[in-house]
């Protein structure tokens, strides 16, 4: 019973938590997380995917949402995803890692299902980065910008799209945080081929 109270408590908390976002409403935001409301995990990761503004993403990061490892890479995605290069500059600037795989791992798995009620529960069918272990080859953000692009190149997601991943790898070059197999030499003209062709991202798992 006092398990069942205990969850209870926790579930209704984190479902005030999530019922500013509807609302974009950044100061109480700000005043739950202060209050010492938990954001690890996939906590942290679906309040980002539910951020709609660039504020908002600030927001949660000043107020001590972290970015570590795998939580880091799936959040990047996902503000990939959304279109907004002010999004992802801000999660590459506050540590989010361009280099780790991005998959639902099985403690992952087990984080989505206890959150499944606060209205986010597609998250896992909408990201489908199999574990490794299940014969997966997730990309991390880094490569997963590279394919965009490559596919965008191909003229099936148009002009606005090639011109948006060739701007978010320009970001990720410029903040130097990328980890290449070997070094790169080009020049203007070939740059995205030869980092297309070459890059080597190193696996952390």
């Amino acid at each position: 019973l006092t398990n069942n109270i205990l969850f209870a408590q926790q579930s209704k908390e984190i479902s005030s938590f999530f019922f500013f976002f509807r609302k974009n409403n950044i100061s109480n935001v700000e005043k739950k997380m202060k209050s010492g409301f938990n954001t690890d995990g996939m906590i942290g990761v679906v309040a980002l995917y539910n951020a709609k503004t660039p504020k908002m993403y600030r927001a949660l990061i000043e107020n001590g949402l972290e970015l570590d490892g795998i939580y880091g890479a799936l959040a990047l995605i996902d503000a990939i995803d959304k279109g907004d290069l002010e999004s992802v500059k801000i999660l590459i600037d506050n540590g989010a890692d361009l280099n780790t795989r991005a998959y639902i791992t099985d403690e992952i798995k087990k984080e989505i299902t206890s959150l499944n009620e606060h209205y986010y529960n597609d998250y896992i069918i909408m990201h489908r980065f199999l574990d490794p272990k299940e014969g997966g080859k997730p990309d991390t953000p880094f490569t997963y910008v590279l394919r965009n692009w490559a596919w965008s190149m191909s003229g099936h997601l148009g002009n606005e799209k090639e011109k948006y991943f060739l701007d978010l790898m320009d970001l990720m070059l410029e903040s130097k945080k990328v980890n290449f197999g070997k070094t790169i030499y080009y020049n203007e003209r070939q740059k995205y081929i030869d980092v297309l062709h070459y890059a080597i991202i190193t696996d952390p798992n």
